[in-house]
């Protein structure tokens, strides 16, 4: 049976880092603060941490309510540093996960653009084994629904978005899926043809938390 991938990609995450490296150490008292998570997230979005930190822990904030989505629909998400994979069993539950997920991402203020597709999907092994100084983590999992969604996210079309990979836009039209639409841009990689509108929930009405008027800076 065919699993549905969504990919997820912040963007920009590596010239952030280069250009703030030294907002490590931030980070590493963010992730051992004694405060709770909502307090925390209230501090970063109002700047009152680095730039690195506040994307970093923002990017994750928003993903853990996601994940959190995703287990109880009986999916898996294999979560890295500044990209993640959700699979699920629907076209329907994809397409809401993503939308929602890429609204909180704006207003977190967070810039992210994502790929679906869909074929297989195995989860094979994980490790993780640290002894002394010697520390090694290994994620082992594929399928033909991970390459077809990093390709989608990665056909070439700038923006925020969520690209649908050609071979499974027919697997959202009709399928309580209304807010799929067609490309303007035309990509230089693959031929994408359509994405999700996320200003427009599943009822085709509009968010009412502002995210229409939200900019990023």
């Amino acid at each position: 049976m065919n699993t549905f991938v969504l990919f997820v990609d912040m963007l920009s995450f590596a010239d952030l880092t280069v250009r703030h490296s030294d907002d490590v150490g931030s980070l590493v008292a963010t992730y051992t603060s004694s405060q709770p998570s909502n307090a925390l997230a209230d501090d970063i979005w109002r700047s009152q941490q680095p730039p690195l930190a506040r994307r970093f822990y923002g990017f994750h904030h928003c993903l853990h309510t996601a994940v959190n989505g995703v287990q109880k629909r009986g999916g898996a998400a294999i979560v890295f540093s500044d990209s993640a994979f959700l699979a699920l069993s629907s076209p329907a539950d994809t397409v809401r996960t993503a939308a929602q997920l890429i609204r909180s991402f704006i207003q977190a203020r967070v810039p992210v653009r994502m790929g679906i597709a869909s074929g297989s999907f195995r989860i094979l092994r994980f490790l993780s084994d640290s002894s002394g100084q010697s520390t090694v983590h290994s994620s082992q999992f594929l399928g033909s629904a991970v390459v077809g969604a990093y390709q989608a996210e990665s056909c070439g079309i700038k923006g925020l978005r969520i690209l649908v990979h050609p071979d499974v836009v027919s697997d959202f039209a009709g399928n309580g899926s209304g807010s799929i639409c067609s490309l303007r841009d035309t990509p230089s990689r693959l031929a994408v043809s359509h994405e999700i509108n996320y200003l427009y929930r599943d009822d085709g009405s509009v968010p009412s938390n502002g995210v229409i008027s939200a900019r990023l800076p």
